[in-house]
This record gives structure tokens, C-alpha cells and sequence, in this order.
């Protein structure tokens, strides 16, 4: 009987020997290891080569267009010039204006120059051909893999420790949040985000003036870099003059271009589209006695008024209130708008510095990302199933390899579910609320549990829990890639049982 007991307590040993030998357990934390960077490349590849959306299509034709504008001296007619214009793919044909600031269009007409030299050349049809539209996607991928870099620049600014430095660029990328603005949806809001992170890292290094010039790149391109750059300026500066200074510096280069183009009449367009987007700011309504307001104006202006009055005394305490700020500015506003899946982006490197910036609450703070990140995906694939559909991959290789979707049945993709009876009588009167309810309060754990300590604290040599990482990379990882197994779906009961 002894022998038995000795037999069965030294088997749990031998398995997780077993399991460290074949490296499966990560025994050595240090940094990631080939097997994960395999499996978030085998997602992340999947996903890139297998969805687009209509916005990349669209801005990408009005890219090319600025060239066609430029050679024909109408680049100040560039707003009428895009009226109205379908992108020329098969499958994205909705007539779209150039509603962005022109700085964006700038930067898609340098990246796709290839582009229009194939078109303009050669006759390639550009909008239509795999491996063109995989070209302007790429875009996004080069501007993730500089903003992980800054993000790593900023962490070693904050003085973090090496486990941690190691760990940051791999848990950046593999974000389901990454997965799903980026991948699947393919938006471009990566480029502000990139700019808006080196105006930290000048924020943090001291450097005023470089803080406010990425940031006016920043605010030109999309305007929610405001959400970061009043806080950082109201933490640091007191005097009104000086405020009042940075803040129309940063804006400075947006109004100049709006003003260059305001004389193109189509231009107003881009004024409408902002109205719109402004009204999602007042969705969530406050009722008092004379009337009603938003709760986002209420806790922003709430949040801006404590910036203010803050009184900084030293760098370190500077360094962890600017990374607070930023991240609350964003999680009152994710948390109080009905905003876009793909904005999502934004919250994403403010969320990861104010965790890893926590040492001491590293773990808890991953699950609690973990859950939020899929909840807030799932929950907007309830809400924006058109953003995860069949409609996302019509365009991509899936369709060019296995079966074309005109040829399946729509069995699980996100549009047939979202029109069954089921799915509003219990998905959205009971999973959604949950599923919001779960994300609002993860924002707000994280806003508590990460609120920064004026106490002058040790350095901690924290040690990663990478299988809490691998963890967390498989379950973004699986929600994101259910539209696909959706269409494979399809695919099996088309070839087997149709």
C-alpha cells in the first residue's frame, strides 16, 4: 500500500515534468517563448488575411484619389473631388465622401503610392486584387508595430522592471482588442494612437514642445486624442495663460487645414459627420431639474477639474497620475457612450500602463482585462453584427479559396443569428445587459485598483504569470475567430449535408 501512495503522489510531478520537457507549462517567465509568438501569429495571420471592412476600402480609393487630384492641380478641390464615390471593389459598393481631416488621406495616399502606380501604370485593378488590398491593410500592422515599440519606451520611461519590459510588446499585440479593431475591422485608428503614444513619451521625458506637436498630428487626424491630451496638460500646468496656450497649439493644425478646405463646398460634409458623432456623447442622459445632460460631459469635465487642482510634486508621481488620467479619460468615455467596436483601440495602451505600472496587482488586474476585453467584443457582436459578418470577408481569402458566400447557406454568421426570434426575445433583453454590465464594471476595478499611491514605492522584480497570459491570448483569441468557424460551418454543411 505504501509503494502505491508513493506511485500516485510522485505521478502529479511527473506530469507537469512531462509537460515542461515538451514545453507546454512555461517554467521560465522570463520572456515569451516561440510557442507563444506561434500561436498569436497563427491568430493573428488568420484573421489579417481573412477579414477587411468597407472604411479601409473606401479611404484607401480616396488615397489614391489625393494623387489624381495633386497631378491634375485640384488638390484644393480634394473634398468634391471624393463626393459621393464608391471604391470600385466588388463587394464594398457604397457610395462614401471623404469625411475625415485631409491629414488622414495624406498618409494613405504615401502609403499606397504602389497602389497607383499599378493603377494608373499598369491597369491593375487594384480594389479588387487580393494581394493590392492585403498592401493598404498592412498599413495598420506598420503603425501597431511602432506604436508596441513607443508603448515599450514609455514602460522603460516609467522605470518598470526587465520581467515587465519583456512581456509588454507580446501582451500589447495579442489583445483581443487588437484582434478585433485591427484584424477583423481593419481601422486606421492605430495611426492616432501611435502619434498620440510619442506625445506621451515627450510628456513624460519632459519635453513640452514635443508633446504638443505629435499631439496636434494626433488630435488632426482623429479628435479623440483630446480625451488625452487637456488631462496631461491640465496635471502639469496651473497657469490659465499657459493652458490656454497648448491647448490652441494643439489644435492649431486642425483648424488651419479645416480652414484651407472650408472652401470646398463637399467639405461640410466632414462638419455633418462630426455633429453625428457628438450626439453619441449625450446618449446616456442625466435628468436633473431643469433639464437633462450626459453623463460622459458630467465625469469628463469632473475628471478635468481634478487635473487641475492636483497638485504634482515629484517625476514618479507625475508618471503614474499621467498614465491614470488617460486611461480614466477613455473608461468614462467607453463606459458613458454608445461608441463604435472599433474605437475600442484607444483605451488599449493606457489600460496596459496602468496595469503593468501596478506591479504588485499584475495578475488580478490580466483576468480582470481578460473578462472585460471579451465581454466588450462579445457584447459588440450582439449590437454591430455587420461588423463581424460575412460581410467582412467577401472581399478576402477565404472566399477565394474555399467556397464563395453567394454559394453558402447563412447558418452562424452574426447577421442570421441577430435576426432570429431568439435572439432578441433572450440574447439582448438578458446576455447583453450581463455582458455590458460585466464591462462597465471592469473599467471600474481597474480604475480602483489601479489608482496610484503618492507613496514613494520599491521597484518590484515582479515575476510574469505567462500561462495567465497564454490564457487570456486563446480566449481572445477563440471569440474573435467565431465568425470564421461560422463560415466553415457553412462551409462543412454545404459540402456534406446540402
Amino acid at each position: 500500500m505504501q509503494d502505491t501512495k508513493n506511485t500516485k503522489s510522485k505521478n502529479p510531478t511527473k506530469i507537469v515534468k512531462f509537460l515542461t520537457e515538451i514545453k507546454v507549462l512555461n517554467r521560465n517567465n522570463g520572456m515569451p517563448r516561440k510557442l507563444e509568438w506561434t500561436v498569436l501569429f497563427l491568430i493573428a495571420i488568420t484573421l489579417f488575411v481573412s477579414h477587411s471592412y468597407n472604411d479601409i476600402i473606401i479611404t484607401t480609393r480616396h488615397g489614391l484619389n489625393l494623387w489624381y487630384c495633386l497631378f491634375d492641380g485640384k488638390i484644393l478641390n480634394f473634398f468634391s473631388y471624393n463626393a459621393g464615390i464608391i471604391s470600385g471593389n466588388d463587394f464594398f459598393m457604397i457610395p462614401q465622401n471623404a469625411i475625415y481631416n485631409f491629414f488622414i488621406y495624406v498618409i494613405f495616399a504615401i502609403w499606397n503610392f504602389p497602389l497607383w502606380i499599378l493603377e494608373n501604370f499598369a491597369h491593375v485593378d487594384v480594389m479588387n486584387n487580393f494581394f493590392c488590398l492585403i498592401w493598404s491593410k498592412t498599413m495598420i500592422i506598420f503603425f501597431l508595430a511602432i506604436s508596441a515599440q513607443v508603448l515599450k519606451k514609455i514602460c522603460i520611461e516609467l522605470k518598470m522592471n526587465s520581467n515587465l519590459l519583456n512581456w509588454i510588446v507580446f501582451y500589447y499585440l495579442s489583445s483581443a482588442f487588437v484582434f478585433s479593431s485591427l484584424l477583423i475591422m481593419s481601422q486606421y485608428d492605430i495611426i492616432s494612437v501611435t502619434l498620440m503614444l510619442i506625445g506621451l513619451l515627450m510628456y513624460l521625458k519632459g519635453n513640452m514642445k514635443g508633446f504638443v506637436l505629435w499631439f496636434m498630428f494626433a488630435i488632426t487626424l482623429k479628435y479623440f486624442a483630446l480625451f488625452v491630451f487637456v488631462p496631461l496638460i491640465l496635471l502639469k500646468e496651473k497657469r490659465i495663460t499657459k493652458i490656454i496656450m497648448y491647448f490652441f497649439s494643439g489644435i492649431s493644425l486642425t483648424l488651419l487645414t479645416n480652414f484651407i478646405f472650408s472652401f470646398d463646398k463637399s467639405s461640410s460634409v466632414s462638419t455633418v459627420f462630426l455633429l453625428e458623432m457628438l450626439q453619441k456623447f449625450t446618449n446616456q442622459v442625466l435628468e436633473i431639474s431643469i433639464g437633462n445632460t450626459s453623463w460622459f460631459y458630467l465625469l469628463i469635465i469632473l475628471l478635468f477639474i481634478y487635473c487641475f487642482y492636483k497638485e504634482i510634486k515629484t517625476k514618479e508621481e507625475l508618471d503614474k497620475f499621467s498614465v491614470y488620467v488617460s486611461f480614466m479619460s477613455f473608461a468614462v468615455f467607453f463606459g458613458f457612450t454608445n461608441s463604435h467596436p472599433y474605437w475600442i483601440i484607444f483605451i488599449l495602451p493606457f489600460t496596459l500602463l496602468l496595469i503593468f505600472q501596478n506591479a504588485k496587482n499584475l495578475r488580478i488586474n490580466m483576468v480582470i482585462e481578460t473578462i472585460m476585453s471579451c465581454a466588450l467584443i462579445l457584447a459588440q457582436m450582439i449590437v454591430y453584427p455587420f461588423c463581424f459578418s460575412d460581410y467582412t470577408y467577401k472581399a478576402m481569402l477565404l472566399p477565394r479559396i474555399f467556397v464563395k458566400l453567394s454559394d453558402l447557406p447563412k447558418l452562424l454568421t452574426t447577421d442570421s443569428l441577430a435576426k432570429h426570434p431568439f435572439f432578441n426575445l433572450f440574447v439582448m433583453g438578458n446576455i447583453l445587459p450581463l455582458l455590458i454590465a460585466v464591462f462597465v464594471a471592469c473599467l471600474i476595478a481597474l480604475a480602483v485598483i489601479n489608482f496610484p499611491s503618492t507613496k514613494k514605492e520599491k521597484v518590484i522584480d515582479q515575476e510574469i504569470d505567462a500561462n495567465v497570459i497564454m490564457v487570456r491570448l486563446l480566449l481572445g483569441g477563440a471569440v474573435c475567430l467565431l465568425p470564421i468557424a461560422g463560415y466553415f460551418v457553412s462551409v462543412i454543411y454545404k459540402l456534406y449535408f446540402f
